[in-house]
């Protein structure tokens, strides 16, 4: 007897479906385990058939929490049966959905001066996969590092970027995207200086601010407001403060930064001796390299429309099979997530009655006709009114009333 077609879970979005078999014979017989239950497969008789139903329905009272001497109908357990399908169901979609990364988007990645490449996340468990790819695919790195040598570029400093599903990269680093982060930050300050040289009325679309020889910032000295634009400097020195000290720690030339006062606003920097705009553009010529590893790192979890089968053995662990690509990946989940495996072999326990009912349809007088060939008291029977359920005590074991359908 064969216990097989568990469940089938579907949505507009992810499918996937198993199927439980048994083996038979008498090895499974004596390899039985309280999960598996594996001996109801091996019985021949119909006296041995009603045992093994008996086993079923006292694991399935000691599952629900009932004690032996409870009452419980056939229906409650399909109930509870499908409660825990459920919450199968439930486990393995959940768990399916966190084996890939949750958000491609979240993801930055840094290539360090020593041609290290490293990610980050918007989550910690998102940082933890994409980093356990990478550090699997070193070749990436290198390859990466190669690009910016052809290039001519030295990777004197680290270099952070962003990857979108086309493969490109957008550098997020740099002296003049940091200074440039920092201005925009710096959003009251900025709103200031415009409105305050507005106000004087210089012509912001042709300004250009530098620091001069003694550290000063001030208009390029080609402007024919300069006067009045320095002197308005010296009394609003803020902007110049919060620049030189950023300028300082990063070891910056103050000769080699600009300024300027866009229409659309703020105040865009420049930094002379900055390279980011040579590598943003090698970068931009790597689109095949960053597709690869974009799609390397969506690949990266199990596809929920995998189909498989799973089969319950003797010492308790979870044969997959299944010719679908991500079949390892699959039984490598089951491994990590032992509770699965778990709620699987109580799922295929319980499925056993139902099973065990169906294949055992007779007719009752012909059931205790073949129960009395085989010497078996017929005092399994009653002869009360035709019902659907079965009682189980540790006293009196199951009983079955008369009419009962092995398949109600």
């Amino acid at each position: 007897m064969s216990i097989s077609g568990l469940s089938v879970y579907a949505n507009s979005s992810s499918r996937y479906q198993w199927q439980s078999t048994q083996n038979t014979g008498s090895s499974s017989s004596s390899n039985r385990t309280q999960n598996e239950l594996s001996g109801l497969t091996s019985y021949t008789s119909m006296a041995s058939q009603i045992s093994g139903m008996v086993e079923l329905v006292q694991y399935a009272m000691k599952a629900m929490g009932l004690s032996e001497d409870s009452r419980v109908t056939f229906s409650q357990i399909s109930k509870y049966q499908q409660q825990i399908e459920k919450e199968f169901d439930d486990a393995l979609k959940k768990a399916l959905e966190e084996s890939s990364l949750s958000d491609m988007s979240g993801l930055t990645f840094t290539l360090d001066t020593e041609g290290k490449l490293t990610a980050a996340g918007a989550t910690e468990e998102d940082t933890k996969k994409a980093q356990a790819y990478l550090d699997e695919h070193p070749e990436l790195a290198e390859k990466l590092v190669e690009s910016l040598k052809e290039a001519d570029l030295e990777l004197t400093e680290n270099l952070k970027f962003t990857l979108s599903s086309t493969g490109e990269f957008t550098l997020a680093s740099g002296s003049t995207h940091e200074l440039q982060s920092l201005l925009n930050e710096e959003t009251e300050l900025v709103d200031s200086l415009r409105e305050g040289l507005a106000g004087i009325n210089v012509n912001l679309d042709e300004l250009s601010l530098v620091f001069d020889d003694a550290g000063n910032l001030v208009a390029n000295e080609d402007n024919p407001q300069a006067y009045d634009i320095n002197n308005w400097l010296r009394q609003h020195s803020e902007l110049e403060t919060l620049l030189k000290e950023k300028l300082e720690e990063k070891e910056i030339a103050l000769t080699d930064v600009s300024l300027t006062l866009p229409k659309d606003g703020g105040v865009a920097i420049n930094v002379a001796s900055d390279n980011s705009e040579e590598v943003q553009q090698a970068l931009r010529d790597q689109s095949e390299l960053g597709k690869e590893i974009y799609e390397g790192l969506a690949g990266l979890g199990i596809d929920p429309d995998i189909t498989f089968s799973m089969q319950v053995e003797s010492d308790g662990s979870v044969t997959i099979n299944s010719s679908h690509p991500d079949a390892d990946k699959l039984r490598q989940l089951f491994k990590d997530n032992p509770d699965l495996t778990k709620q699987y072999a109580q799922v295929q326990a319980l499925a056993g009655i139902e099973d065990a009912r169906s294949a055992m349809q007779i007719d009752p007088s012909a059931m205790r006709t073949r129960l009395q060939m085989e010497t078996i008291a017929s005092s399994w029977f009653s002869n009360q009114s035709s019902s659907g359920f079965g009682t189980y005590s540790s006293s009196s074991g199951l009983s079955l009333l008369t009419g009962l359908n092995m398949s109600v």
